[in-house]
């Protein structure tokens, strides 16, 4: 061992003055233009760490180690919750090691979580056998299409392994336009044209029974504009001023929310 030079233990000196976890306790922070600031997770680690769910692992005895995800959307793996009414296809081993075990039958429970916030716990339009499904396959991977938007309890489990859970958000996501799949795509603008030439009565008869909460959910693509002009030009011959109040945010927020009930209906 050498004695460290003048130099060299100047700098582990000025190290210990201005590196925050090298300071004594209590004492006062450096003033020092070069203090290292001591490392923190930024927010956007932080909402991509809380994006994924919880998973309560089965663990094996004899059998595979279980923890079921969703590996794909609608044929796009980076998507891993499900979406209403899109096929999400679920792994029971995690998605990088999906291997199937040809010894093994995977057995899964899918069930609705009521919420007992709501006025409805459960979507009234929603059909008592989807509530909670049982299914089994050799293969540990399953294709699955939830349908109406909540939170499911999804459980795989094997003879072998423990059971394993987790809780998975049904929700509609809002995307932007390129961000959708061709299909996505020419589904999206179908439903627009079918919102325009058709209207509420004849969509009603058409595809009221397919709406999220009621047949009244469908209207023609004419009723929002009128909402807006009405609305905008409502006892005022000369200008439009309504959209210098303060309403006029929450206004547009609840026509464009009518807009995506009616489109469910029909995409």
């Amino acid at each position: 061992l050498t004695r460290p030079s003048f130099s060299e233990s100047t700098r582990r000196q000025s190290r210990r003055q201005t590196a925050p976890w090298l300071r004594a306790p209590n004492s006062p922070p450096c003033q020092d233009q070069h203090t290292i600031a001591a490392p923190r997770r930024t927010p956007h680690a932080l909402s991509t760490m809380l994006s994924f769910p919880a998973v309560a692992l089965g663990f094996a005895s004899g059998g595979p180690l279980l923890a079921p995800r969703v590996c794909s959307v609608n044929g796009v793996s980076t998507r891993q919750q499900p979406e209403p009414w899109r096929t999400a296809v679920l792994s029971a081993t995690g998605c990088e090691d999906a291997v199937d075990n040809a010894a093994a039958e995977y057995c899964w429970k899918i069930e609705y979580i009521p919420r007992a916030d709501l006025l409805n716990p459960v979507p009234p339009r929603m059909p008592a056998d989807e509530l909670e499904v049982h299914l089994c396959s050799t293969s540990a991977s399953l294709e699955y299409t939830f349908t109406f938007p909540g939170e499911y309890q999804t459980c795989v489990t094997t003879e072998a392994s423990e059971e394993a859970c987790v809780v998975l958000q049904n929700r509609y996501v809002h995307r932007h336009v390129m961000s959708l799949t061709q299909a996505e795509f020419d589904e999206y603008a179908g439903a627009h044209n079918t919102l325009r030439n058709t209207s509420t009565a004849d969509g009603r008869a058409a595809f009221g029974h397919r709406c999220l909460d009621a047949d009244e959910d469908f209207h023609t693509h004419d009723a929002f504009v009128s909402l807006h002009l009405f609305s905008s030009y409502a006892n005022r011959t000369s200008a439009d001023r309504s959209h210098f109040l303060m309403l006029q945010e929450p206004a547009h927020l609840a026509w464009t929310m009518l807009a995506q009930k009616a489109l469910r209906c029909v995409a």
